[in-house]
């Protein structure tokens, strides 16, 4: 997957991704327009590189997204509609302005990973995006689910609890 970035003279930025990716343009630009984050397919491909690499048919890795109702994501359309749909609430949540909003998008984007959750918690008790609040926020719910998987289990004897790497915490809109 490509993963880079080339700023322009405006101060945005195109992602460089795979003609694979690319390829998915048209059906992005759709379901943009119809959750109205028209301006926001460059993003949108951008998420498929990096979730995916545009390996089908869940480029957008939403099998956990609360829009996917009838699981598994049987179809490449499938799974850009579940994933623009969330993007465009995280986009919302996050209060992002434009293409430009560096420090919108960055919050949306991780909400976007951990679920929107993660949106109202930092911009309450950082009032934004770090990377350091991203780490806090994980370990806050991974502890919040292995406590649970403790109660549900009532066994101090269960280590299942979150590991490492598993960062998704999808939450409701």
């Amino acid at each position: 997957s490509g993963g880079a970035a080339n700023e322009s003279q405006d101060g945005t930025y195109q992602a460089q991704v795979s003609g694979k990716t690319e390829s998915f343009r048209e059906l992005v630009s759709e379901y943009c327009e119809k959750y109205g984050i028209d301006d926001y397919v460059d993003l949108c491909l951008a998420v498929i590189e990096q979730e995916s690499g545009g390996t089908e048919p869940d480029v957008m890795q939403t099998a956990q997204s609360y829009y996917n109702v009838n699981p598994p994501i049987d179809s490449t359309e499938e799974s850009i509609d579940c994933g623009t749909h969330e993007l465009s609430d995280c986009l919302t949540k996050a209060k992002c302005q434009s293409p430009n909003d560096i420090k919108g998008i960055s919050l949306a984007l991780q909400g976007y990973n951990f679920g929107n959750g993660y949106i109202d918690w930092a911009s309450k008790n950082y009032g934004c995006y770090t990377k350091e609040n991203a780490g806090i926020f994980s370990a806050k719910m991974c502890a919040e689910v292995c406590l649970s998987r403790r109660a549900a289990s009532r066994s101090r004897a269960d280590k299942r609890c979150c590991p490492r790497g598993d960062t998704r915490h999808r939450s409701q809109p």
